[in-house]
């Protein structure tokens, strides 16, 4: 199972890795530029409505951040 802080941490890593400023990310996904840098730094764990919101932006696969795999049949 993966702990609140692993997510934060691949969080922090898809942030760091995106490309895009954390202004920019702060905008599109409507929150603020402190918020984007305590994400970015693995300090704060942001709402699951923010979650989805940069995957999308980002187009991640959440369930790869989240460390879920499919349970075989």
């Amino acid at each position: 199972m993966i702990t609140r802080q692993e997510i934060m941490n691949n969080i922090s890593m898809v942030i760091k890795n995106s490309g895009k400023t954390q202004a920019e990310l702060a905008k599109v996904i409507g929150v603020s530029r402190r918020s984007m840098s305590r994400y970015a730094a693995a300090k704060q764990c942001m709402s699951v409505r923010h979650f989805f919101d940069l995957c999308d932006f980002l187009h991640l696969n959440s369930n790869e951040i989240l460390c879920l795999k499919k349970r075989p049949k």
